[in-house]
């Protein structure tokens, strides 16, 4: 047996042999090939020149003709009339010729003979775009430069990294040196010449400015820390920017091809062009800024039909909660790292890689390159942090050549198991010539495989079908040899963002209910057998061998496709019935539809008789089985009121489960809201409300409001809040009297300086109170008035400083909301529940929306102005789009920053429990899922509005929040 086993070994490599001998053959025969054509060519190109002569000796043959016939004289006429017919002869059989020629389609000479398209993948910061400016300056077909619009590129990005360092300094809580506190102010307001399109006067003396923050040690310091902390790492090359600081800020200053590739201009589209390596034409297709998320990849393979991968790996990235020092590793950065969570941006990168090999994009497509990333960013972080402290299972030291060998295998395993061809190429995409060394071959083993496909039609965007139609993975024609590799891993999933799905997702079925389900990335659990392979695969082959080894994967769950429409113009969503739920406006509207359908869970009892199982016809006819007291509850025909009707009969079921929260029936606790009556409270008294607020005429609300705020790791505290239970009492209000109960609640998260969120606290609700809308009973124009009024009172007294904003204005039973910025509002809503006797679930019904600079529409709007977005900000400087104040964006006739609120209006019922108003501080680190979950389990528990406020903002903190943290809670308790 064992004899056996040799010789089957044996056979084997013999049987290699000849397949690599045969790649050497197949080079041979395509430079033939290759050589034929161009001869050919050749030959095409003089008959074509020969043609061009015929024409010309004809069109001169005629000119000739037309001047022999204007001669008069009888003897050269008659010589001439020999002549003609000679002439008309050898012109007509020249005509004739060409005619011939004519109907014979000319060759039309191409510049390329084989095409493919390639589509460009990776997480973030990978090197995506990197590599795609480096393939367009070396083999690009027209000139990609544009020396004006990177010139105010490359300045702004060299002016962002300073300000990003600085606030990040503040962020860590470590002050600059005095001398250096002036050059910050001039530093901090060069954003406002950027957004007039202007430069500085004296550009140099800028510099010298730039040059000094950049020397000063806490600088330096908070650099050393962004290397390896994705908290407050800072896009770009922000050290390649810092050097040459005075080349940029000269005037005569014109962009290198160094400094176009390094530029960092993030854009959210699908980034095309096209290059040509010997007569092989590419259509390169880019996946940057938000294209880089593995949902925004569903659609990819139906649109652009790529025929090859490349997927970008930045080596540099791994970063952990708990770095391993070394002997040269700084102690106070390790500390300061500890207080935040880290994205380990490398196993993400990791998890998407793996979504990627289970999508239709990766098995349609005929070969992946994985173009691993490396800098010098990368050794010097794996000399002074373990790549233990991201892999566990690791044991290769410091030494960069193991840590890229093991990453590059944790990637590879996922395509052992694969019929995909496959090759790894490390490389360094800031070398230009590393660049040129590493495609040179990877282009020309895809030219090979294109002239065996066949592929000579370009992509062609009106029609989206590039190439001939891609063979399907049988096709081993061109196939890469695979690397068999076991590792030893374990790949935590990370919950991915679920913020922006809750956006707008108010647009109800007919039942006006939202559903937020959380989507997680992949995670895979890859056998602990096997040893490390160095060997990559460096060559095409036809060998069609895989290996035996196998290694289990975890199931994958693909990323929900979720759309969401966003309304960034001022829009106010108006309340409809029943008949109108389909909502534009983020109207959260409560269907009157809805309580006839929740007698239907009374069914599933009547399934399980077997007798009646089979009897699908008679499922219509329950209403007459014995079950008559269910009978009227099934009545639809009164939809209007009845809907009432059925809710009383399972309110109680449901209300059992809010009597839990009054168990401790300190619904008195509300008058510790007594606390309150310094943000206005004190003066609810007046219109007769109870401390709890709105307990006025007609009210079946009782309020129950509390708020929570913490300086955290900011030096200053910049938030203010309002908490108004009883507007009307605690305004000076001249019109006419507002019988409905009325209140007032707010958060203002301010930026740049504590004045304007500390003007807005009295300014917005009394301008609210006074605006002609409010009197007539228009409160959402009267928010647009109120909003705009605040925002111009704001901006003659401040200014610097800035800040955003949501409000809610409780009018009886309807809510009014308002935000500008990424301050947010969050209902808590009762999900129906088909087992009455069930616990009472809550869902987040989002009632805002977070102006960023980032955001697609924001973008554009900004953009269309003439403005610009760099590292996500607004001219890298402020991270919104949209805030009271910030003066410097709204001067003139561009309005860089505007004050337009998002709005809606909802109508209250029974399910709508409490409602959480909170700034960034505490959305950034908590989900809305988690923290209307957090509030109703301490509702459960007896706490207060107030607690509750103050658990929800420390629980940010905890997860290391940065930011000042403000929460605000509101409990409806229904009377």
């Amino acid at each position: 047996m064992k004899k056996m086993l040799f010789m089957n070994k044996k056979e084997k490599k013999e049987e290699q042999s000849p397949a690599h001998s045969s790649l050497a053959q197949q080079h041979q025969l395509a430079q033939q090939q290759y050589q034929l054509q161009q001869q050919q060519l050749q030959l095409q190109y003089q008959q074509h020149q020969q043609q061009l002569q015929l024409a010309q000796q004809q069109k001169q043959n005629e000119q000739n003709l037309a001047q022999l016939s204007t001669s008069t004289s009888s003897n050269s006429s008659v010589n001439n009339t020999t002549n003609t017919n000679t002439n008309t002869t050898n012109s007509s059989s020249i005509s004739s010729n060409n005619n011939n020629n004519n109907n014979t389609a000319v060759p039309i000479l191409k510049a390329h003979d084989f095409c493919g398209t390639i589509m460009i993948l990776g997480h973030t910061e990978s090197g995506k775009t990197t590599l795609q400016r480096q393939l367009e300056f070396i083999y690009g077909v027209t000139d990609p430069t544009d020396a004006k619009h990177y010139q105010r590129l490359i300045y702004g990005n060299t002016l962002a990294t300073l300000i990003r360092f600085i606030e990040n300094s503040e962020r860590l809580n470590i002050t600059l040196s005095p001398d250096n506190l002036a050059r910050v102010k001039r530093i901090q307001s060069q954003p406002v010449e950027l957004a007039r399109n202007r430069l500085p006067r004296f550009p140099l003396k800028l510099g010298w400015d730039c040059k000094c923050i950049w020397e000063d040690k806490v600088i330096q310091s908070v650099y050393n820390h962004s290397k390896i902390c994705s908290e407050i790492r800072t896009p770009g090359r922000p050290k390649y920017y810092m050097d040459r600081m005075f080349k940029v800020f000269d005037p005569s200053y014109t962009p290198t091809e160094m400094d176009i590739i390094s530029a960092y201009d993030q854009k959210d589209t699908i980034q095309s062009s096209a290059i040509i390596h010997k007569r092989f034409k590419v259509d390169l297709f880019g996946c940057s800024g938000k294209q880089s998320s593995p949902k925004n990849w569903v659609g990819l393979h139906q649109n652009y039909k790529p025929n090859y991968i490349f997927y970008v790996v930045a080596l540099k990235d791994y970063f952990s909660d708990h770095l391993v020092a070394t002997q040269n590793t700084d102690p106070t950065i390790v500390e300061m790292c500890n207080n935040h969570i880290h994205r380990n941006l490398l196993l993400e990168s990791l998890n998407s890689f793996e979504t990627l090999t289970k999508s239709e994009l990766f098995d349609k497509s005929l070969a992946i390159y994985l173009i691993f990333n490396t800098s010098d960013i990368f050794y010097e972080n794996i000399k002074q942090y373990d790549l233990k402290s991201c892999f566990s299972e690791y044991e290769g030291g410091n030494d960069p050549e193991k840590a890229v060998s093991f990453i590059s295998n944790k990637f590879t395993k996922f395509l052992q198991n694969k019929d995909k061809p496959y090759k790894s190429h490390i490389v360094n995409l800031l070398d230009k010539n590393n660049v040129r060394e590493e495609f040179e071959g990877i282009f020309d083993s895809l030219k090979i495989d294109a002239e065996k496909r066949g592929f000579t039609t370009p992509y062609n965007q009106s029609n989206s079908s590039p190439v001939s139609s891609i063979g399907s993975n049988s096709s081993r024609n061109s196939r890469l040899p695979n690397t068999s590799v076991s590792i030893p891993g374990l790949y935590s999933s990370d919950n991915d963002n679920t913020r922006l799905k809750n956006v707008n997702n108010n647009n109800n079925n007919n039942n006006n209910t939202t559903t937020y389900g959380s989507s997680t990335f992949p995670s895979s659990v890859i056998s602990t057998t096997g040893s490390i392979s160095n060997s990559i695969a460096s060559a095409m082959d036809n060998d069609s061998s895989y290996s035996n080894e196998s290694s289990p994967t975890s199931s994958m769950t693909l990323l929900p496709t979720t759309t969401t429409t966003t309304t960034t113009t001022t829009t106010t969503a108006t309340t409809t019935d029943s008949t109108n739920n389909n909502n534009n406006n983020a109207t959260v509207v409560i269907g009157k539809g809805k309580p006839p359908k929740e007698p239907k869970p009374v069914k599933p009892p009547k399934e399980p008789k077997p007798p009646k199982e089979p009897k699908p016809p008679k499922e219509p006819k329950p209403p007459k089985e014995p079950k008559p007291i269910k009978e009227p509850k099934e009545k639809p025909v009164k939809e209007s009121k009845p809907p009432k009707e059925p809710k009383p009969i399972k309110e109680p079921k449901e209300s059992k489960e809010p009597k839990e929260p009054k168990e401790p029936k300190p619904t008195k606790p509300p008058k510790e809201k007594k606390t309150s009556k310094v943000d206005g409270a004190a003066e609810s008294k007046k219109n007769g409300a109870d401390s709890c607020g709105n307990g006025g005429v007609g009210s079946k609300i009782k309020l129950e409001s509390g708020f929570g705020s913490l300086q955290g790791r900011r030096k200053n505290m910049e938030d203010t809040h309002v908490i108004l239970n009883n507007l009307m009492g605690a305004v000076t209000y001249n019109g006419p009297p507002k019988d409905i109960p009325i209140s007032y609640y707010a958060v203002y998260d301010g930026h740049g300086g504590t004045e304007t969120s500390t003007l807005l606290e009295p300014t917005v609700h009394n301008c609210l109170v006074n605006s002609q809308s409010f009197r007539d009973g228009d409160y959402e124009q009267a928010f647009r008035d109120a909003y705009a009024e605040a925002d111009d009172i704001v901006i003659e007294k401040c200014e610097k400083s800035g800040s955003t904003g949501v409000s809610a204005l409780l009018v009886g039973n309807k809510l009014y909301t308002a935000n500008v910025g990424d301050s947010e509002i969050v209902l808590a809503r009762a999900q129906p529940n088909a087992n009455p006797k069930g616990p009472v679930t809550y869902e987040p019904v989002l009632l805002s929306y977070k102006h960023l600079a980032s955001d697609d529409q924001e973008k554009k709007r900004v953009t269309d102005l003439g403005g610009m977005i760099i590292f996500n900000r607004l001219f890298g400087s402020l991270a919104v789009s949209r805030s009271f104040g910030d003066k410097e964006y709204k001067e003139g006739e561009k309005k860089f920053c505007v004050s337009d609120p998002y709005q809606t209006t909802t109508d209250l019922t029974a399910r709508d429990h409490f409602f959480i108003l909170a700034c960034d501080g505490l959305w950034d680190k908590v989900e809305y899922d988690e923290a209307v979950q957090f509030v109703q389990r301490n509702i459960k528990l007896g706490k207060s509005a107030t607690e509750i406020s103050e658990l929800l903002a420390q629980d940010s903190y905890d997860r290391g929040s940065g930011d000042n943290i403000t929460v605000l809670v509101v409990i409806l308790n229904w009377n």
